[in-house]
């Protein structure tokens, strides 16, 4: 189970942001993707390395529940929040046919009304984690 964010857990405006985005985080990677979408805004924007950049909520979550299926956990080393920003360092670990490994990511939320409004995802790209990962979803490594 993820650490809990070291932040105001409610205030006047609803869940602190950094809640907000540790439940997403929570729903999304245990292939509770109609719960993490819920609590993305309609107009969500979406930027990583090898993906599209998508302005389209259905595209993001479109084979979402199939990626998930290869997470084993996911641990926050690190979560920082500013208004309405939320910034986690996080390890995810990765499990296919091919083998299991851990792969570090960094992920950008801005939140807007208590919901995800857009997210930036960084992760190297040449890491055995990303690669096993990309190599069972059937793209190029």
């Amino acid at each position: 189970m993820p650490a809990r964010p070291r932040t105001e857990e409610t205030s006047a405006r609803g869940p602190a942001p950094a809640s907000v985005v540790t439940e997403y985080l929570t729903a999304y990677l245990s292939a509770d993707i109609s719960k993490a979408s819920s609590m993305v805004r309609e107009d969500f924007s979406f930027r990583a390395p090898l993906v599209e950049n998508t302005a389209d909520k259905a595209i993001f979550f479109a084979g979402s529940e199939r990626k998930a299926a290869y997470v084993r956990g996911f641990r926050i080393l690190r979560q920082w929040q500013d208004g309405d920003d939320v910034s986690t360092l996080y390890e995810l670990d990765i499990r296919t046919r091919e083998g299991e490994a851990s792969l570090l990511m960094h992920e950008w939320h801005k939140l807007a009304a208590g919901q995800i409004a857009s997210t930036v995802m960084l992760f190297d790209t040449a890491a055995p984690g990303a690669r096993l990962l990309h190599q069972a979803l059937g793209a190029a490594p």
